[in-house]
């Protein structure tokens, strides 16, 4: 039995690991750092340039934390096009990648880089 009385359940923590391309621009006009992270079309914003990309990977974790919740993340990681990092390459060798220009549909950010962050889910 659990503390509280119940039996207990076991639970299971599956690592998500993530890369993803953000862009990163200062907003002049509201004087705050507007990061975006075009795969998941999520947009965030900070004080400076490192706390837009902290409080966009937050959002990157809500994001994924409530599609697990509800039973959709592959639906959600498909459709932005997100792969296991060992698909991610095509197998002759050459890089398919989308270009930047692309995949920031020609957005100005003064800064683009590849932002790496991990998430822990608990199953039930």
């Amino acid at each position: 039995m659990a503390r509280n009385g119940r039996p207990g359940n076991r639970s299971a923590q599956i690592p998500l690991n993530f890369s993803l391309k953000v862009g990163t621009r200062l907003d002049a006009d509201a004087k705050v750092w507007v990061s975006h992270a075009p795969a998941l079309n999520l947009y965030s914003q900070g004080t400076t340039e490192s706390r837009a990309i902290e409080a966009l990977t937050c959002a990157v974790h809500s994001l994924l934390s409530a599609a697990y919740k509800h039973g959709i993340l592959e639906e959600v990681l498909q459709e932005a096009g997100l792969v296991p990092a060992h698909a991610a390459r095509p197998a002759n060798g050459t890089n398919d990648t989308v270009s930047q220009n692309e995949l920031f549909k020609g957005r100005a950010f003064t800064r683009i880089s590849d932002v790496t962050a991990g998430l822990e889910l608990v199953t039930a």
